[in-house]
């Protein structure tokens, strides 16, 4: 069982792009969390710049 879900062959070719959507999201995830890492980070900054020296 494991070998036919893992070839494919259990769903035939809708079962393949559902493979290969899941796929695609799953490799997307860690690209968007560092792209929002990143942007947030970079906010941060900004606004500590921002801010005048009181002293």
């Amino acid at each position: 069982m494991n070998y036919e879900i893992h070839v494919g062959s259990i769903l035939g070719t809708p079962g393949r792009v559902l493979a290969f959507l899941a796929a695609l999201f799953g490799a997307s995830l860690p690209v968007t969390g560092a792209y929002i890492f990143i942007k947030r980070t970079r906010k941060k900054k900004k606004k500590k710049s921002r801010t005048p020296d009181l002293q």
